[in-house]
């Protein structure tokens, strides 16, 4: 999480006002009346520059997700030879503004964005129509690094025991953004287990009696960063018709003791939305779609099994973790989506499922010192595939062969972290993610044929390790 020591002071008003505009210009499009908010609110520069260097045991960088296929003909030459690489796009920038009171609420808004390059979540399987049709929206990622890219934009009311927030930030459903704010280092490394991302939203919480909480709200089915989406993006989640419903059950305590500002939580969280495809009607007469549902359960907790006796954290334990369930989930899973398929392949009539996928995580950190401590992370996620969806040869609309589809995911990543000083903190990491695919490929890429040898394997694996640096500001 970001460390803010620099606030821009009220009295100064003629150097927050330079101080800002020029933050602004350099990181996003000019804004009308940017003077006339920052003479009247309260603006504090938040942010961080970070930077990474690391070694990866297969032609990848830094940011891979899945290990290539072990013995896959196709691409030796990748998945047997290590790679170098570094980055300093990890570097944040944000501005937290604090204004006057509305409807009896004290009010704020943020605004943050880094320069990883990184403006929407690779996926798969994501057609909306028949073969051929446009609209396809899940296209990958901007590989332009350095570029900046908006994580939040987001405005707050706050009312006793009551907010409301609006705008793009975190998901609700099954996140655990504590157990690796500011600590990991890779980028996907988490993706089987709801690492998600930030789509705009609008959500209400409200305190309950007793250390109990509830929030709901909607939020975006459909990736909304990045060429291929934003507003005018479209996929079988767009064309649903209906933005996704999120909702939560939580209670937070400080009875076990607390490390740092975390007591004990435990959570239950639940989605519910829709995908609409559309197909050629039997004897090209038109065009129907079919409607499947997309749905999510989860439990998430952190728990201080050590508490922090006095300010220090030396000698505390924190284990945290979720266990999810669902289908259609969309972005949520990142790279390792996979939606609905039509099962009547041979014949124009559509008949639609959607595999379940199951997973979870565990962590735990351990501070050696006040300053220094260790954190690992094992998690794991599968798809329930039919053995008809593993074994046949058929492609998605858009030629994907289901065999080329993420099946398993597990990782095991294990960080050292040494905060210097408050500003200052250094890391490094050693990670293992393990995959598995729905089915085996030739050594051209298709689908074996029955019997068939000289077929690629059906599992992977790729090792990262790296060290990095942070400074907080």
């Amino acid at each position: 999480m970001s460390l803010v020591i620099h606030t821009i002071k009220k009295e100064v008003r003629m150097k927050k006002f330079v101080v800002f505009a020029l933050a602004l210009f350099l990181v996003l499009p000019a804004i009308s009346y940017a003077g006339s908010a920052t003479s009247r609110y309260d603006v504090t520069i938040t942010g961080y520059v970070g930077i990474d260097f690391g070694w990866v045991d297969q032609l990848q960088g830094g940011d891979a997700a899945v290990g290539l296929r072990d013995n896959a003909y196709g691409t030796t030459w990748r998945h047997n030879k290590s790679n170098f690489f570094s980055s300093a796009g990890n570097t944040q920038l944000g501005f937290l503004v604090k204004g006057p009171d509305g409807w009896g609420a004290k009010t704020s808004a943020y605004i943050e964005g880094d320069f990883r390059g990184i403006t929407g979540t690779p996926r798969a399987n994501q057609g909306i129509g028949p073969a051929g049709a446009t609209g396809y929206s899940g296209a990958g990622v901007n590989t332009t690094g350095g570029t900046f890219s908006l994580r939040h934009a987001f405005m707050k009311f706050d009312w006793p025991g009551t907010s409301l927030t609006i705008g793009q930030t975190w998901q609700l459903f099954s996140l655990m953004p504590y157990s690796y704010g500011g600590v990991m280092l890779t980028y996907w490394g988490i993706a089987a287990d709801m690492k998600g991302t930030r789509q705009p939203t609008i959500r209400i919480r409200q305190e309950l009696p007793a250390g109990f909480s509830t929030t709901i709200g909607i939020i975006s089915p459909y990736e909304t960063i990045g060429a291929a989406t934003n507003s005018t993006g479209v996929d079988a989640f767009s064309a649903s018709n209906t933005p996704w419903t999120e909702f939560e059950l939580a209670y937070n305590t400080k009875a076990l003791g607390t490390i740092g500002p975390f007591g004990a939580q435990i959570a239950f969280d639940a989605m519910l939305g829709k995908a609409r495809y559309i197909y050629t009607n039997p004897g090209n007469t038109g065009y129907s779609s079919q409607t499947t549902q997309a749905w999510g359960a989860a439990v998430k907790g952190y728990v201080p099994i050590i508490a922090a006796k006095g300010q220090s954290k030396a000698n505390t334990l924190a284990m945290s973790g979720n266990l999810f369930t669902g289908q259609n989930m969309g972005w949520y899973m990142g790279p390792l989506f996979h939606g609905s398929w039509d099962r009547d392949q041979a014949t124009t009539l559509q008949d639609y499922g959607t595999p379940v996928v199951t997973g979870g995580f565990a962590s735990l950190s351990y501070y050696i010192t006040d300053k220094v401590f260790v954190t690992g992370w094992w998690g794991q996620m599968r798809y329930a595939y039919s053995e008809a969806y593993r074994s046949a040869a058929w492609a998605n609309a858009y030629g994907a062969l289901h065999a080329n589809n993420f099946q398993y995911m597990g990782y095991q990543i294990l960080n050292l972290s040494y905060d210097v000083n408050p500003a200052i903190r250094l890391g490094a990491e050693v990670a293992r993610i393990k995959t598995a695919w729905a089915g085996f490929v030739t050594a051209a890429g298709g689908m074996p044929a029955a019997g068939g040898t000289n077929v690629g394997g059906r599992q992977g694996h790729v090792d990262h390790f790296r060290v990095g640096a942070w400074y907080f500001f």
